[in-house]
């Protein structure tokens, strides 16, 4: 799995983090980009064990939260996904997607939750990133502690800034 951590500034804008840890057949490799600025703008930290580009092209058409793609389009991806998803005003969405097993057939289902913290995390070193950040670390800080404990985490850390939104002066 992974770590994904992310924490608003108070004036706004904000940090998101992740370890760089990839497992391919039972190799562990840190080379991995797991935070990626979408083209709507938004920052998109990315866990699980499939491709995630149909996803990532699905949350990118999103404008707004209004916009986010519906539960039914996120599971027609079928991937094995969970992430943070930022707007560019602010907005954090907690959304998973995941396969289920239901009277011996596999359904897949998916979800998009709004987060109303200050700070967030999902991956395997979830736990230990909000126990950092509740403690005053950053994202950053939060994803190294991460590493040190979460046998599925790994150095080094990536980040990317979620900037203040751009406000047009009234003549």
């Amino acid at each position: 799995m992974t770590t994904i951590a992310y924490r608003a500034h108070p004036g706004g804008g904000g940090i998101m983090a992740s370890d760089s840890r990839c497992s391919d057949n039972g190799l562990h490799l840190t080379d991995c980009q797991k935070v990626f600025r979408l083209p709507n703008g938004a920052l998109l930290g990315t866990a699980g064990d499939d491709d995630s580009r149909l996803v990532m092209a699905l949350l990118g058409k999103a404008r707004s939260p209004k916009s986010l793609p519906s539960r039914e389009e996120l599971a027609s991806t079928k991937t094995d996904f969970a992430g943070i998803m930022v707007f560019k005003t602010g907005e954090v969405f907690n959304i998973r997607i995941e396969c289920v097993e239901r009277q011996n057939s596999d359904e897949w289902d998916g979800g998009i939750s709004e987060i109303r913290t200050p700070f967030c995390a999902t991956g395997s070193g979830w736990e230990l990133a909000i126990g950092a950040m509740s403690a005053g670390a950053s994202a950053i800080e939060a994803v190294r502690v991460s590493c040190k404990y979460d046998l599925y985490s790994a150095l080094p850390v990536q980040s990317m800034e979620l900037k203040e939104p751009t406000r047009r002066s009234r003549k």
